[in-house]
């Protein structure tokens, strides 16, 4: 029996109820070539992937907060002093903390988003959305491993295996820009060669939230004072200004920050990249080959926020032979064969067969090649099986699910999940 599970996390289980769904945009064409310019050549990615067609939002964050928040030894909670402008409030004392979105700001982007607290709502979702502490099972490792050091040195990187994560340069810039009809860029992400206008939302093409012109009453040339409205729209309200892949506010609304794109200036200081511009930035700063904005602490988000991506999941089969995916731990060198199955959309013979591990403790393939290919259902499409020793994988009587993850020859990452029942050395019966 094999399974495609598109919302199950890759090692854990899932809770009964996972309360935060996005929209996701599949962004293929794998193997694009980059836009360069004099800051580098941006938007080749060489795998398909899937990004959130929408800024990170207050709800989606305040979820995150009720979940792992009740004490915030980590400080996830962080809002602007400014009343009209905090999307989120939080009620109760230390230990009982609770959290409420404000009415109306549900579908506004969540700001003042820390590059380090997105890494932690990306380990969240890695980790099945559970309830608890923060700590290493709910937001301090899975997509990222995160220490004090290594906020400390910006040297977190995203781990291989990351089902949900932060978007990398590339993959923004690819969803932002990148027309695959064209097989070329737009300078703006409002598929469009020309100055984006900035706006108030409406149904208008190519228009944004920038310079101002939400949340700011101006008293002067470049002189502006807050009015009593938040300086963010909802995601998406301006309707006819996508990206050509289909995302909303990769112009304008929110800065958005970017997984690993560190950069060390001659000084010695390590900056983060950001990109989008902001609602406060010109329409200029929202091109292709606009001047960065660049931030120094990981732990800051002033008008920043978050877009998530995931990598597609793999069809696999484990215990391929049987109906029953029966994973037996009676014996630590037992076998279990799993199938990474090929499809008209993905040939098996391109998986690099040494690089797959297997289970929580991620089991390498148990034989020296690796694995073999073989039609295993008989649909006309080849098929890798591997097979892991029990012991290795981690796996534990009860468990309900189990994962694998790899590349293929050319690195694009792998990952992919299946049921499974157990069968322990106790409930063994010859």
């Amino acid at each position: 029996m094999r399974a495609v599970l598109l919302l199950m996390v890759m090692f854990a289980a899932q809770p009964a109820e996972a309360k935060v769904t996005f929209d996701w945009i599949t962004i293929d064409d794998p193997g694009n070539a980059c836009k360069e310019d004099s800051r580098g050549c941006h938007g080749a990615v060489p795998y398909v992937y899937l990004i959130n067609k929408f800024e990170l939002t207050n709800a989606q964050y305040a979820e995150f907060l009720n979940a792992v928040a009740s004490g915030d030894s980590d400080r996830l909670y962080a809002e602007y002093s400014l009343e009209q402008w905090r999307g989120i409030e939080i009620a109760g004392t230390p230990g009982n903390f609770s959290y409420h979105v404000k009415s109306g700001y549900e579908r506004k982007p969540k700001l003042h988003v820390s590059y380090v607290n997105a890494l932690r709502f990306a380990n969240w979702l890695h980790n099945g959305q559970p309830i608890g502490a923060q700590d290493d099972s709910t937001t301090e490792d899975g997509a990222y491993t995160i220490t004090a050091q290594a906020v400390a040195d910006k040297s977190i990187t995203r781990n291989r295996g990351a089902r949900f994560f932060v978007t990398s340069e590339d993959e923004w810039f690819k969803a932002a820009y990148y027309d695959r009809e064209l097989s070329d860029y737009w300078f703006y992400p409002t598929r469009s060669a020309r100055t984006t206008r900035c706006a108030p939302p409406s149904d208008e093409l190519n228009t944004a939230n920038c310079d101002h012109v939400v949340g700011y009453i101006q008293t002067g040339p470049n002189s502006y004072i807050n009015s009593d409205m938040s300086p963010v729209t909802d995601v998406g309200a301006y309707t006819n200004s996508a990206s050509p892949y289909g995302t909303f506010d990769q112009g304008g609304n929110a800065a958005e920050w970017l997984d690993g794109a560190y950069k060390t200036f001659p000084s010695g200081t390590i900056y983060l990249r950001r990109r989008g511009g902001s609602y406060t930035t010109r329409n200029i700063e929202l091109r292709s080959f606009a001047i960065l904005r660049y931030v120094s602490r990981l732990t800051v988000g002033i008008s920043t926020s978050a877009r998530i991506a995931r990598i597609p999941e793999l069809e696999i089969d484990i215990d391929p032979d049987s109906n029953s995916n029966m994973v037996n731990l009676s014996s630590a060198r037992r076998l279990i064969s799993v199938a990474i199955v090929g499809t008209d959309e993905f040939d098996a013979a391109e998986v690099d067969p040494h690089s797959l591990e297997f289970g929580p403790e991620r089991a390498h393939p148990a034989h020296r090649q690796g694995g073999h290919l073989e039609d295993i259902n008989d649909d006309g499409y080849v098929d890798l099986i591997s097979h892991f020793r029990a012991n290795d994988t981690g796996i534990a009587f009860g468990d309900s699910e189990a994962g694998i993850t790899g590349e293929t020859s050319g690195g694009t990452p792998l990952l992919g999940c299946d049921y499974i029942e157990t069968r322990s050395a106790d409930s063994f019966v010859p």
